[in-house]
């Protein structure tokens, strides 16, 4: 199968939760069938936009979250990703938002848009051969960018 007809998948996918592992974005989807766990692990810039304004960006992940109370602390706490992403979850989990339409862009740009509100854009940054983003299903072939790191778009 070739990466765009991979990508495929994403259409009607219902939009699960977004997270992280360190500093690599992670977005999960249900196939729209419901029976297909979908993720797309994002290495590079993305953001993403709710009603216009940016709701999470992969920068915040370098940030750590503010206390309440404005006083620095030895504390562990997580990061403003952390924060922003729970409540971003909580939206999705309220709007169960289908992704209604996804782009790839030359050099690998991704545009997903969850419902009429939600838009995801991934901006690969390396010239190299580094790897950008992955998309895959639960137990499936691997795709990404850039192409041909992986044995399902090679």
């Amino acid at each position: 199968m070739e990466l765009e007809e991979a990508l495929g998948m994403f259409d009607g996918a219902i939009v699960n939760a977004v997270g992280r592992a360190a500093d690599l974005g992670i977005f999960e989807f249900t196939s729209e069938t419901g029976n297909v766990a979908l993720f797309l692990h994002i290495q590079c810039p993305f953001r993403v936009l709710h009603d216009g304004d940016m709701m999470i960006g992969s920068d915040d992940m370098n940030f750590p979250q503010k206390r309440l109370d404005g006083k620095d602390s030895d504390e562990p706490r997580g990061s403003i990703f952390d924060e922003r992403s729970k409540i971003l979850n909580r939206i999705l989990a309220r709007l169960r938002s289908k992704v209604d339409s996804f782009t790839m862009m030359d050099q690998g740009l991704l545009v997903l848009r969850f419902g009429p509100s939600i838009i995801l854009q991934v901006f690969p940054d390396c010239s190299g051969r580094v790897e950008m983003w992955r998309f895959f299903a639960a137990g499936g072939e691997h795709y990404g960018f850039p192409r041909n790191l992986f044995s399902a778009d090679a």
